[in-house]
């Protein structure tokens, strides 16, 4: 049985597609050939045409190997679970050829998962870093760690509070009646004396 590759196609901000093909030079090459010759005409060529105009090309990975009778449900767990991890993927379909816009059923989503137990793409750690780097810290005005959120549209949607990016950028120095930082970036002493002179 002949193999079907599932690929990612990413940039330098982490993954944007996700697809399946048999030849993953040959599949490449297409894409930058839809690219220049219908930018428009999708968010895909859109995209892959922004990066060539930039002097770049999409990197392309292979993340899962399959047959001809496994490639549909396996092309859409992945584009699912790229999704749940956050991904602004460029896909406009679930993905499998001549399923578009087929929803999974219960049954179909966790065969998906069980068949995926234990594998993880190659580029995971770039997964991770992308992750923590939204997650979002919370202060009280004197310095005192609070709590932490997954990210700042989190706390705005679940909690009410605005302006957290606002804060995060340092245009504002407060939200909520809290100072608020991304995990990545320390709150220091000047930051908090500035605050408290305001």
């Amino acid at each position: 049985m002949e193999k079907i590759y599932i690929y990612t196609l990413s940039d330098s901000l982490g993954v944007r597609y996700v697809g399946k093909t048999k030849n993953l030079k040959l599949r490449l090459y297409r894409h930058i050939f839809d690219a220049k010759k219908n930018g428009g005409q999708n968010k895909r060529c859109s995209w892959v045409k922004s990066l060539l105009n930039k002097g770049e090309k999409p990197i392309i990975e292979i993340i899962d190997i399959c047959n001809e009778n496994n490639w549909i449900i396996t092309e859409q767990y992945w584009i699912s679970q790229f999704k749940t991890w956050g991904f602004n993927l460029v896909n406009e379909t679930i993905g499998g050829e001549g399923n578009y816009g087929r929803k999974n059923n219960d049954e179909t989503k966790l065969k998906m998962s069980l068949s995926k137990k234990g594998k993880t793409p190659k580029n995971i750690n770039l997964i991770k870093k992308i992750n923590i780097k939204d997650i979002v810290i919370q202060y009280s005005l004197d310095g005192s760690k609070i709590n932490e959120y997954e990210s700042a549209s989190y706390v705005k949607n679940v909690l009410g509070v605005k302006n957290i990016s606002k804060v995060i950028n340092k245009k504002r120095c407060t939200a909520g009646g809290f100072i608020w930082r991304l995990k990545s970036e320390e709150l220091t002493q000047d930051d908090i004396l500035k605050i408290k002179n305001k």
